[in-house]
């Protein structure tokens, strides 16, 4: 069996530069001064919020802000960020990764005792606004009209597609069924699917923030984040609160003093608590519902023999990485390389499996 994992690099590769991390940024300051802005999607202020990310840029890499790291994933973080940029040099804002503007944001928030609610909305307006320039106004999904008709013969070799791309470019150009593992522009979020079990709580979210006709794309599955752990977290979020609640609804059936403990979490202080208890209510009296598991993630950890990993970087996305080395079933890594300096980072990664290392300019040609 032969699975795809496939990253932004074919949207770069036939999309043009529109899709770099420089583009995306430029666009979405842009986007704030056009006829095309909606300040229904996001205010105009979340310019100024970025201005003040950016600011803060070279502070952190001074290290002036290395007393707000505070857990692992950050440690992680912040020595990738080190190695990846020189603190001597001035970056132009589009130079900055996107990941990295994610990463400040929780620093700065720390720095400045801003908590949620305020630290969870600003981070949320601050992505559905890159979320619209990469959507850029639905020309993503139209790069698949520039792929060579050859190209059908790639992707018709996978008995498997995956990808971390919010697009549906391989979905129209294969006609292949694709797993999207970070979700896609066109799958509605059960936050905001007003038929979800989510949204049968009494505190159901979609009442507060109804979809905006025309921006469906910033209510879907599309999911970011600067660290894999936070994407992983969210990526099994269904599948484990599936498995609670199913736990609790049916304790509360076997043990009397199961039900009892739990009946007391009706008038908890905590909302996540009283939330768990009124999902178990509905669970006992509808046993079919469920949490719609948004992201693939256990489809994925299901894959065997090869994996080949186009249009991706050892240095994002490592949480998936870390599942394929795992995977005993896999027996053979093949990475398609843009830059030869990846490889060892990919030997490293996945010291666990064989592999095997092709170029992806090579492989283009081939397809031309």
């Amino acid at each position: 069996m032969r699975s795809l994992l496939i990253g932004n690099g074919i949207d770069i590769q036939f999309g043009g530069k529109d899709y770099l991390n420089r583009n995306i940024i430029k666009r979405a300051v842009e986007n704030l001064y056009s006829d095309i802005f909606n300040p229904e999607a996001y205010p105009k202020e979340i310019g100024q919020w970025f201005v003040h990310l950016y600011c803060e840029f070279t502070k952190v890499l001074k290290g002036e802000y290395n007393q707000y790291i505070a857990t692992s994933y950050d440690k992680k973080f912040i020595k990738d960020l080190n190695k990846r940029y020189k603190k001597k040099k001035k970056y132009k804002y589009t130079e900055i990764g996107i990941e990295d503007y994610l990463f400040i944001h929780d620093l700065f928030c720390r720095k400045n005792r801003i908590f949620n609610p305020e630290q969870f909305v600003f981070r949320e307006t601050f992505k559905r606004w890159i979320l619209d320039s990469i959507y850029n106004n639905g020309k993503i999904n139209d790069i698949h009209d520039r792929f060579p008709m050859k190209l059908k013969e790639f992707f018709s070799s996978y008995d498997n597609i995956f990808t971390t791309n919010y697009d549906t470019n391989i979905t129209k150009f294969s006609g292949q069924d694709v797993y999207y593992l970070h979700g896609a522009f066109h799958i509605l979020s059960y936050i905001y699917d007003k038929d979800s079990f989510r949204n049968k709580l009494s505190d159901s979210p979609v009442k507060e923030c109804p979809v905006i006709e025309g921006c469906e794309h910033l209510f879907s599955t599309a999911l970011m984040s600067f660290t894999g752990e936070l994407k992983s977290y969210s990526m099994d979020v269904a599948h484990n609160s599936n498995e609670a609640i199913t736990k609790f609804a049916e304790g509360m059936e076997l043990n009397p003093d199961i039900a009892k403990d739990i009946e007391t979490w009706k008038d908890d202080s905590n909302y996540i608590v009283r939330n768990m208890y009124e999902a178990i209510m509905l669970k006992r009296k509808d046993k079919g519902l469920v949490f719609k598991e948004q992201y693939p993630i256990e489809k994925f950890k299901s894959i065997k023999e090869q994996i080949d990993l186009v249009g991706l970087s050892p240095t994002n996305d490592t949480h998936l990485f870390e599942l394929i080395n795992k995977n005993d079933k896999i027996n053979t890594v093949c990475f398609y390389y843009f830059d030869k300096r990846d490889i060892p980072d990919i030997r490293k990664a996945f010291n666990k499996k064989k592999i095997v290392v092709l170029s992806i300019k090579e492989c283009w040609l081939k397809y031309q």
